[in-house]
Parts: structure tokens; sequence; C-alpha cells
């Protein structure tokens, strides 16, 4: 099962609902200033979100961010997602590149 939680910042408080007590929660932050501001379409977080859909067996939601390139803004969305959303910290700098956890 999947479910997606869009970008509620800034400034949210609503904590992830586990449906079951297995259930893996994957934050998902991609940072490009153009797709932020709907310039164009960011394809990274479908194309994930898709390839997680497909591969993960066990039942998992995921937490999207879609930020500008602004290192304060990605601080506080990495400690937004760690410390209120309860992700577990895995980077990956790579481009639309899917690194399992």
């Amino acid at each position: 099962m999947t479910t997606t939680t869009p970008d509620p910042m800034p400034g949210s408080v609503a904590k992830p609902v586990r449906s079951h007590p297995d259930e893996i929660v994957i934050g998902l932050v991609s940072i490009s200033d153009r797709a932020s501001t709907g310039v164009y379409e960011d394809k990274g977080i479908p194309a994930l979100q898709a390839w997680l859909a497909g591969t993960l067996t066990s039942p998992f939601q995921v937490i999207t961010r879609l930020i500008q390139d602004e290192a304060p803004l990605i601080s506080a969305t990495l400690v937004d997602l760690v410390d209120e959303n309860g992700v577990r910290p895995r980077a990956d700098r790579g481009r639309h590149r899917a690194v399992a956890p």
C-alpha cells in the first residue's frame, strides 16, 4: 500500500499515521528552483514513487517535498522530515537515482 503526503511545509505539524506497525515512512525531497516555482514539472519524485510502488512489498507511505535550492530551506525540510515525520535519514545526491534504504 502506498500513500503520498504532499508538501505541508512551512509550519507543518501533522505526523504521518501508520496504517500497519511495519509500515515504512519514506521521505523524497526534490531540490529544484525551477520545478518548485512551476517553470516545469518535477519528474524525479513521480519516477521514484513509481519505482518504490513496483519494488517494495512491505507497506509504505511517501512524504514528498519539492523545494528551492536554498541551504536554510533544505536544512529545515530535512529536519522536518526526520523530527516531525519519523523519516530515517538516507541521502542520494545522484540525479533521479533510486536508492534502497
